[in-house]
């Protein structure tokens, strides 16, 4: 038996290797193996109306089931078997069969399965084996592909045109502003957009252009903005609308000078006004609110009351302010001062003008080597230096006002004057 299946004592040397390094084979417990796992051991348990007993030899060959694709050892007295780890082995063809009708199976000498395509035309797998690039293609661009139940399907589009995907279509019309294209199953030729065989196929029905066709495609010039004066109606109340050589002109007649069209256009620049554009008659409002914040003002003749004994004028916070006075001559006849009518304060206002004499007393001395006094003609103050006078050394001295430029003497300032001593040393 062993010599039939040269195989098996294989399999049979490398169990009795294993059984040498371990009490029980792989995935298995100690022997014996416990009720409670026996059921989930990888040698299950024979059945119990037809068990064979064994020798307590692991490998008692009374176990030998005559199937390759088991293992089988003697485990507690019974014989038992397990799956081999080839995935791949068979006894015979019909354990190959792997449902597929596009492939052949066979078991061969060494009991493992081999499993090849078959040449059956059309059968297929899936989808891709019968479309484009598939081994199965038709080559047929009118055809639906498709796989069913293994066996590729041809089927004709009822919604298919000549023209897809030719280059040059056979009934070509000779037209060269025309392109076939498959619409709703029937083939068309549909004309090209902008393409032209003579002017008159350009006619865009606008008046303000010409239409010219140029190398089979239509150019269009443009000639202007308009044609009739309605062409040129821009909203504008207070523009004069025309079409002239067919370009729009906007002009603002006379008429129209005074003409708004919203409340910015109307602004006089006056805090007392209310400013807006009338929406009717398109003129500028500009008026004093019924009831303004009084007084208002914006230049001083806003204020006049009318009354000949006060004097109103109009303050910087845009208020009008008035005072009452008897006259408004202020002149006080003194030429140092500027005279005006205080219109805050209800009486004349003098302001002395800055160094401006009318005798000496007004022109104080600077010092006590100045002589001061008011020069009537020009009512300015004139100061002038005493000679020789010096209030300290170095009015004597060098760069004093009245130094000697002798280095051989000796400046100093005594009693208010200068005075200069010859040292006698030589010099």
């Amino acid at each position: 038996m062993v010599g039939e299946r040269p195989h098996r004592s294989i399999c049979t040397i490398l169990l009795a290797l294993l059984a040498a390094c371990t009490p029980a084979p792989i995935d298995l417990p100690a022997s014996p193996v416990p009720s409670s796992l026996r059921e989930t051991a990888w040698f299950p348990l024979p059945p119990d109306d037809d068990p064979i007993l064994c020798s307590a030899d692991y490998f008692d060959p009374i176990c030998d089931d005559n199937d390759f694709c088991t293992v089988d050892a003697c485990l507690n007295g019974l014989c038992r078997h397990g799956p081999t780890w080839v995935q791949a082995c068979c006894n015979d063809d019909g354990d190959c069969d792997d449902a597929n009708p596009c492939t052949d199976e066979m078991c061969d000498s060494d009991n493992l399965c081999v499993i090849v395509a078959n040449e059956e035309e059309d059968c297929c797998i899936n989808h891709a084996d019968c479309t484009t690039g598939g081994q199965w293609d038709d080559g047929e661009l009118s055809t639906l592909d498709y796989c069913w139940q293994n066996q590729c399907v041809h089927t004709f589009q009822p919604c298919y045109c000549e023209c897809v995907n030719c280059e040059w279509p056979v009934d070509d019309d000779g037209d060269l502003c025309t392109v076939k294209v498959c619409e709703n199953c029937v083939l068309k030729h549909k004309w090209i957009a902008g393409c032209c065989e003579e002017v008159t196929d350009c006619d865009d029905g606008n008046p303000l252009t010409v239409d010219e066709c140029v190398e089979n495609e239509c150019v269009a010039t443009q000639l202007g903005d308009c044609s009739t004066d309605a062409d040129c109606e821009d909203g504008n109340p207070c523009t004069y609308d025309e079409c002239a050589n067919a370009q729009c002109r906007f002009t603002t007649p006379p008429e129209l000078a005074d003409c708004c069209v919203d409340d910015v256009e109307c602004d006089d620049e006056l805090d007392c006004t209310v400013d807006a554009c009338d929406p009717v008659t398109n003129l500028c409002v500009n008026e004093v609110p019924l009831e303004p914040i009084w007084p208002c003002c914006d230049v001083h003749e806003d204020c006049d009351d009318g009354n000949a004994y006060t004097v109103n004028y109009c303050t910087s916070e845009k208020e009008c302010a008035g005072v009452g006075c008897k006259h408004f001559d202020c002149n006080d006849n003194n030429i140092c001062t500027t005279d005006a009518f205080d219109f805050p304060l209800d009486g004349c206002k003098h302001t002395k003008i800055k160094d401006c004499c009318t005798m000496d007393k007004q022109c104080p001395a600077d010092g006590e080597c100045t002589l001061s006094y008011c020069n009537m003609a020009t009512n300015e103050c004139i100061n002038l230096e005493i000679f020789n006078c010096c209030e300290e050394d170095s009015n004597c001295t060098d760069g004093g006002s009245w130094d000697d430029d002798d280095d051989c003497t000796l400046d100093l300032c005594i009693a208010g004057e200068c005075r200069h001593i010859v040292t006698g040393d030589e010099c």
